[in-house]
């Protein structure tokens, strides 16, 4: 999706209005004038700053918010690479069937970003799912120690946030063409290790290129992997809105359990482009998960001798079946 857009006289002049209703300033549009609309859900609702999640009001997308006057319009070359990703993104398995409201996109992030983050939010956890915390690494580490039987712990955790999250899950498998005992699997491993607060805080630490290798969310993916999948490019330049959105993304276990289906399934497309879900070999399925641990640089003839994590997976199977149904 590109970042500019062509609006109607009586459109311009409505929104125009909205903000005058919001800000108090008044704004007249050129008939060659680009808008760049202002829907950051979580901000600061002092500042009107945009935030991590649960840091700042929630506001749905049209709802009262402030007007960021440090809010980033991308450049000339961003909106260029998002133009040629949005292009790539038809061909992205089910994805470009997917109809969501394009009036609540945000300008600054790519299609598929947006789309996914509508997509993802139809498909809510069932109620009874747990969610981990700094607090559960604790008392694992308490009864690992005191008790002996702390990974049992977390293995019933990991059944019961699975199984809670199915429903996204299976979508996900769905719109990415992937057995969804593919996708269960990376999130049944990934779930349960390092909460928010311990992403945060390594990411805080790190400086420069670093920081973007750090894994954030219950799947555990990095926020260059995050990045590509995404659309924003190998060689992506994020602005700061959109790195933010990204984290703010990830941080969300129903959009991560969507952007690891993504991720898998451009790994698929690494190696075994074109393989079908239902075309899927044991050897197959072992290396696109492999590699979601291991990333894209390794060769394909040396992942062979690393697929421990694929098996991981594979060894599942029927548990992991029986755990989404």
């Amino acid at each position: 999706m590109t970042e500019n857009y062509s609006f109607s006289t009586s459109r311009k002049e409505r929104i125009a209005f909205g903000i005058y209703l919001r800000t108090g300033r008044k704004v007249i549009f050129s008939d060659d004038t680009d808008l760049e609309i202002k829907s950051n859900p979580w901000h600061d609702p002092e500042t009107g700053r945009f935030t991590f999640k649960g840091q700042g009001k929630y506001y749905t997308h049209g709802g009262a918010a402030q007007t960021d006057k440090n809010s980033e319009k991308p450049n000339k070359n961003q909106r260029d690479l998002q133009t040629s990703d949005a292009k790539k993104s038809k061909s992205d398995n089910k994805i470009n069937e997917i109809q969501e409201d394009e009036s609540k996109y945000i300008p600054y992030l790519s299609e598929i970003h947006n789309k996914l983050i509508q997509l993802s939010g139809k498909y809510p956890p069932r109620s009874v799912t747990k969610e981990w915390s700094a607090s559960d690494i604790a008392n694992w580490q308490i009864d690992k120690l005191m008790l002996g039987n702390g990974n049992e712990e977390v293995f019933k955790f990991k059944r019961q946030w699975v199984r809670g999250y199915r429903d996204s899950i299976k979508k996900a498998a769905d719109i990415f063409d992937l057995p969804p005992e593919l996708v269960a699997g990376v999130a049944f491993i990934e779930v349960g290790g390092d909460p928010l607060e311990i992403d945060k805080i390594a990411y805080s630490v790190r400086i420069d290129n670093s920081k973007d290798k750090t894994s954030f969310g219950n799947v555990s993916i990095q926020l260059r992997r995050a990045a590509e999948s995404l659309n924003y490019g190998t060689g992506y330049q994020l602005t700061e809105s959109q790195r933010r959105m990204i984290l703010s993304s990830i941080e969300n276990s129903q959009f991560s359990i969507f952007l690891a289906a993504k991720h898998l399934s451009d790994l698929r497309d690494l190696d075994f482009k074109g393989t079908k879900a239902s075309d899927m070999n044991k050897n197959q399925i072992e290396t696109i998960a492999a590699r979601y641990n291991f990333g894209t640089e390794v060769p394909l003839d040396k992942m062979q001798s690393k697929l421990g994590y694929g098996r991981n997976v594979t060894k599942r199977w029927n548990e992991l079946r029986n755990l989404i149904k």
